[in-house]
């Protein structure tokens, strides 16, 4: 095949910066893994556009991806999962990404936002979200589906687990994290797992780059009791996205007028959340009480 100077769209959209992830995951996953020139003598381009393609400088199009999925052997449900988000197809301002709860194409998803993420805000009224998780604790949740087998739980708590990469870097991604207060008083994993997610919790929340706020859930009516949500902000001109995790999928929102809701939304909860000391001092005060439980 002759080689072309094609290279693609330059990657702006939530749904092309989660293409470039799960592009990136197959070809990692390949074992043995061909060089990139190799694949560009088979696609027909250079290697250095496949480069790109892989660090999100540019998206390919339908076609190349599913020439690049072709030559790394990838079939059946995983390839027509990569060629929707390829081909665009569903709501230009919501996408999703399916399967059970934990699962890595949504792990992958979220890794590729954090990336490039310049903030994010997280709200998570009944759980601690797993940008904040230990290993106990991510496992008990990972762990609940019967028809995950034990070394792919241990995969996905470590990509989840990875995730952590992002606020704990030289330089880390800014995070607004708010709780709702039965994330601290659930059983999640039993009491020793719980014990230690806070007194991570308690660690975490001395980082300069963190902010972790609780707030009630059982006072008046406000959208954050609807669920959890993260919102992602980039550097301009990409999009902010929200992101939202549901049983067997997770939604992501690009649409500016939706985005904006959301944003609001999270003003509107920190408004009604503890500040940092007394989110810290409740959080202590739990510890306290469980260890003289225990």
């Amino acid at each position: 095949m002759a080689r072309t100077n094609f290279e693609g769209a330059a990657a702006a959209t939530g749904r092309q910066r989660t293409l470039t992830g799960l592009l990136r995951a197959v070809y990692e996953e390949q074992d043995p893994r061909p060089s990139l020139r190799q694949l560009g003598a088979q696609l027909g381009v250079a290697h250095t556009t496949i480069s790109r393609w892989l660090d999100g400088s540019v998206t390919p199009d339908a076609e190349r991806v599913s020439g690049f999925l072709a030559c790394l052997g990838v079939v059946g449900d995983k390839r027509e999962k990569i060629m929707r988000l390829a081909r665009g197809e569903g709501s230009a301002e919501v996408w999703v990404t399916a399967g059970p709860p934990g699962v890595a194409d949504q792990l992958t998803a979220a890794v590729q936002l954090e990336s490039q993420a310049t903030s994010m805000v997280e709200w998570s009224p009944l759980f601690v979200p797993g940008m904040l998780q230990v290993p106990e604790y991510a496992r008990a949740i990972i762990g609940r589906n019967p028809k995950t087998p034990r070394a792919e739980v241990e995969q996905l708590v470590t990509l989840r687990l990875g995730r952590q990469h992002a606020i704990a870097r030289e330089n880390p991604l800014p995070l607004i994290a708010i709780l709702g207060v039965p994330a601290i008083r659930g059983a999640i994993g039993g009491d020793r797992t719980m014990l230690s997610q806070l007194k991570h919790l308690v660690k975490v929340s001395r980082r300069k780059a963190i902010t972790l706020r609780l707030a009630e859930v059982n006072g008046d009516w406000h959208g954050g009791l609807l669920g959890s949500f993260i919102v992602y902000d980039f550097a301009q001109p990409m999009p902010s996205i929200v992101s939202l995790e549901h049983h067997r999928t997770a939604s992501f929102v690009d649409g500016a007028a939706d985005v904006d809701d959301y944003k609001q939304l999270a003003s509107t909860l920190l408004d009604l959340a503890y500040d940092e000391d007394e989110s810290r001092s409740l959080i202590e005060a739990e510890i306290e009480k469980r260890e003289n439980a225990s």
